[in-house]
């Protein structure tokens, strides 16, 4: 017998439910009428090339004069945030479906900011102390402070990508969309930190001129932390966040050559055969990790057949196609859908 459709609360939408089989994803992956898989292969490699441009932008600002990681970060996100609510509130290129309470705001975005904001503070503050190559190698140089804050940076960056793939999986927001939400918060705690930590010496050493001195620079920087930022989240949300992992150890070893050609960078050959010993490593075990998965998912699904062969409760069907109904979810108290379809 099928069921009424929900009422849509007063001054909220309803989200429509999506299963992680089902539902119309179109909204996010079929742009210009390309599938999920063009798609994300497509932001990967343009992921892994704008992201090695700014790794090596970033390196030459801090190493010129601009001593100040965490204002850096800003700009970038900054500049991401204003950018994203273009795109979705004034010239409609995406629209915005979600509607958002300001305390789903604070519990479920700025966690996610912050270690957005610190991923990228000390991701930037490294190049103070290591070269590109022992950043992507981690081999060049004994640094004991650098390796700290390397270590602190990838933990982090670990911690952040994680929650966005459960933020982005679950709310189904599109990537701009998503970055209109999280860019803001991960600037606010980027701009406490950075009034508190780097605003007087900034002040004194003439940071801010030299901004206007190389602003060709450093609007390139920011506009290239919003395509990364952009690409990063199509890439989590058309794939997953362990394929951006991946994709970043692919990156890596692409910077250190470029670190190799273009900053001449001095790397051994026992520090590049250690090097990629470990990346032949990695790559190993996330194969060995894949035929698990696939393993998993294929005796997941003859289980499902079995069961559903058995005369158990099967979906209904509607229109003799045989597919699930779904109806419209009220947006729960938090202030979104909880993602769960009616049937």
């Amino acid at each position: 017998m099928s069921q009424p459709t929900a009422r849509r609360p007063k001054g909220q939408e309803a989200v429509e439910a999506q299963s992680n089989g089902g539902g119309d994803s179109s909204h996010q992956f079929k742009l210009f009428g390309l599938s999920k898989v063009v798609i994300a292969v497509i932001a990967s490699v343009a992921w892994m090339s704008v992201s090695s441009g700014l790794i090596l932008l970033n390196k030459d600002l801090l190493s010129h004069g601009f001593h100040y990681p965490m204002a850096l970060s800003g700009l970038g996100m900054a500049f991401s945030a204003c950018a994203s609510t273009l795109c979705c509130r004034v010239f409609k290129f995406v629209e915005a479906k979600k509607t958002m309470t300001w305390r789903f705001y604070c519990t479920k975005i700025l966690p996610v900011g912050l270690f957005m904001a610190l991923t990228l503070h000390f991701g930037n503050l490294v190049y103070l102390y290591l070269t590109v190559a022992f950043i992507q190698m981690l081999k060049v140089n004994l640094n004991l402070t650098g390796m700290f804050i390397m270590l602190l940076s990838e933990l982090f960056e670990s911690i952040r990508l994680v929650m966005t793939q459960l933020l982005l999986t679950g709310l189904r927001f599109h990537p701009i969309e998503g970055l209109m939400y999280l860019a803001p918060a991960c600037t606010f705690w980027l701009l406490i930190g950075s009034t508190v930590l780097e605003l007087r010496p900034m002040l004194a050493s003439g940071a801010f001129g030299l901004m206007l001195e190389r602003p060709v620079k450093f609007l390139a920087a920011a506009m290239m932390g919003f395509a990364v930022n952009s690409l990063a989240y199509i890439v989590i949300q058309s794939a997953s966040s362990l394929t951006l992992k991946v994709l970043g150890t692919v990156k890596n070893a692409l910077v250190v050559c470029l670190g190799i050609v273009l900053l001449a960078e001095k790397v051994t050959a026992i520090q590049g055969m250690g090097y990629g010993i470990s990346v032949a490593a990695f790559f190993w075990y996330q194969k060995i990790k894949m035929q698990q998965i696939s393993s998993e998912a294929k005796a997941a699904l003859v289980t499902g057949v079995t069961n559903g062969s058995s005369g158990g409760g099967g979906m209904e069907k509607e229109g003799g196609e045989g597919l699930p109904r779904y109806h419209a979810v009220p947006t729960t108290e938090d202030g979104l859908g909880d993602g769960k379809a009616q049937k």
